[in-house]
């Protein structure tokens, strides 16, 4: 009976004195970004050019669709729209004709274009294959950390950074020339269908 009373205690100042860990995966990183079929907020990109003294700074709102794809409206220093779809990227400025570009006409944009969106939902598909990864944190607060692993990312980026907690509150893209770009996120909406606003614009 006594060594059964000393082996219970034993095992229970163990248990106090190392507590149990839970490690942070990816799977509980997808689990904790919130889905939906509409995400839409504010975003500032601010892009460190190694030739430029100053940074150069951009505001705007977005809108990414399960549907549609992704709409990037800049509204500073100049207004530029960006429409992407599976098959085309279109490019709106006022007073100047809409350009547009094709999935079939230009891979290589498309390739980084679906990066961008693999990495914005944390998809395991992207992440695994492309990249070696650490991540830290809780789904309060995380930060990953993505090294290419494979060409052409691997001539592009040296790292690249997210994080977050519900939402992707930043994104940091560093380049192997030296340019950094750094994306924060802010003011993050959920809704299960565009507006009527938002569906005109992606298709005017």
């Amino acid at each position: 009976m006594l060594r059964k009373l000393v082996t219970a205690l034993l095992s229970f100042s163990l248990m106090i004195s190392s507590p149990l860990t839970w490690a942070f995966g990816l799977s509980d990183l997808q689990n904790t970004l919130e889905k939906s079929a509409v995400i839409s907020g504010d975003f500032e990109q601010t892009k460190d050019i190694a030739m430029l003294s100053k940074p150069l700074v951009s505001n705007g709102n977005f809108v990414l669709s399960e549907k549609e794809g992704l709409l990037w409206l800049q509204a500073t220093p100049f207004p530029v729209t960006l429409i992407l779809s599976d098959q085309t990227l279109r490019q709106k400025m006022p007073g100047q004709p809409e350009q547009v570009i094709h999935a079939k006409d230009n891979p290589m944009a498309f390739y980084f274009s679906d990066l961008f969106l693999g990495l914005f939902h944390a998809d395991a598909d992207v992440l695994t294959q492309q990249f070696s990864f650490e991540l830290d944190g809780s789904p309060e607060a995380w930060t990953l950390v993505l090294t290419p692993a494979e060409a052409p990312l691997t001539k592009v980026f040296s790292q690249i950074t997210l994080s977050g907690g519900h939402n992707i509150d930043a994104l940091t893209m560093e380049e192997i020339r030296g340019d950094k770009t750094r994306v924060t996120f802010s003011n993050i909406q959920h809704a299960s269908a565009l507006t009527d606003e938002e569906r005109r614009a992606f298709n005017d």
